[in-house]
């Protein structure tokens, strides 16, 4: 078994170790003078927590790199990621500003109109009440498939003892 040793940032967002890369990334937009590398690496950032499903703290850096040029795909993944954490006033506005800047106003219509949707729901009363399941719990579980009759398998993160080893994606 042969593993090579993360350095720095950018190599553990390609080996997509984001939760290693967001620390070093951090300390490297800290250290960068250039607002075109601040950009950057801040996507970087803002990509690695979307990653490991933290849309909140994705939307701060996405916003960051849009405002150190990091170009429209900053701007479009920050318009995402404020959908994502039900912020839709804001994500409107985003998205009417990302169809500005890409010169093709009405491209995203479709994502205005489902904000305002979903603006609506959240203000309808509930008819129904959703209750989570007793086996889930605050990681990744997922793929469930019904196994003989009355069980069901499925697939988490999980730890199952002390002494795993974490994969750092």
């Amino acid at each position: 078994k042969y593993t090579q040793k993360i350095r720095d940032g950018r190599t553990a967002f390609e080996r997509k170790q984001f939760s290693v890369a967001v620390p070093m990334l951090e300390k490297e937009y800290k250290k960068t003078k250039s607002r075109v590398q601040k950009g950057k690496i801040a996507y970087l950032i803002g990509e690695s927590y979307r990653q490991m499903n933290k849309s909140e703290e994705a939307v701060n850096w996405y916003l960051t790199a849009y405002d150190y040029q990091a170009g429209v795909e900053a701007l479009r993944e920050y318009a995402y990621a404020l959908k994502k954490g039900e912020q839709y006033t804001e994500a409107k506005e985003a998205f009417k500003n990302l169809g500005i800047e890409i010169g093709s106003p009405y491209e995203y219509r479709r994502e205005i109109t489902a904000c305002k949707l979903a603006e609506d729901w959240l203000k309808d009363p509930k008819e129904y009440q959703i209750e989570l399941a007793n086996f889930n719990s605050s990681n990744a579980d997922y793929a469930p498939v019904h196994y003989q009759d009355d069980q069901l398998v499925f697939t988490s993160d999980r730890s199952s003892n002390s002494d795993a080893e974490i994969y750092n994606w």
